[in-house]
């Protein structure tokens, strides 16, 4: 048997930024459904605590992608940029991180900052329709990470390259 303690810890990883994602993508339709701007605030705070952990997601998942590149190509002739599967699966997940990290912190801010005044009652006329703008940004968004994740397990799954010591 030759296997890959890397592999594991990939698909853990994997796993792991599936487990910060789908509770998103649930709490989102409740924050959007529910009526009451208390229960609202108490939601995304518990999204909050979810998107918090993207950050380590990302670093895992990178470690051990790096780690599984290596141990494909170690010792071949192939590089791994020529696997246009590869590259592309790359792109992919740096598209996801990028979105996760940098974009998905302001959208959150700014639709709880909305949330809080509404809640306070100190909005402004317009809040409501400021408020429907995010959380249809904030839907978008989550409907991009989750057909960017979709992409990557494809191409991991289906992709031509395999993981050369798969248990």
């Amino acid at each position: 048997m030759n296997g890959s303690y890397i592999h594991i810890f990939h698909l853990i990883a994997f796993g792991l930024v599936s487990a910060t994602l789908i509770p998103g993508i649930v709490l989102n339709r409740k924050l959007v459904a529910e009526k009451d701007f208390g229960r609202k605030m108490q939601l995304g705070g518990i999204m909050r605590i979810f998107g918090s952990f993207a950050l380590y997601n990302v670093i895992l998942l990178l470690i051990t992608g790096i780690g599984n590149i290596y141990n494909r190509y170690s010792g071949t002739s192939v590089e791994w940029y020529d696997e246009s599967w590869l590259v592309i699966k790359i792109l992919l997940f740096v598209v996801l991180a990028i979105n996760g990290l940098f974009v998905a912190p302001n959208l959150m801010k700014n639709r709880m900052m909305i949330i809080k005044s509404l809640a306070d009652k100190t909005a402004s006329a317009d809040a409501e329709q400021k408020l429907a703008g995010c959380d249809r940004k904030v839907s978008f968004f989550f409907l991009i990470q989750a057909v960017l994740l979709l992409a990557v397990l494809y191409l991991s799954v289906f992709g031509p390259g395999k993981h050369p010591g798969m248990f």
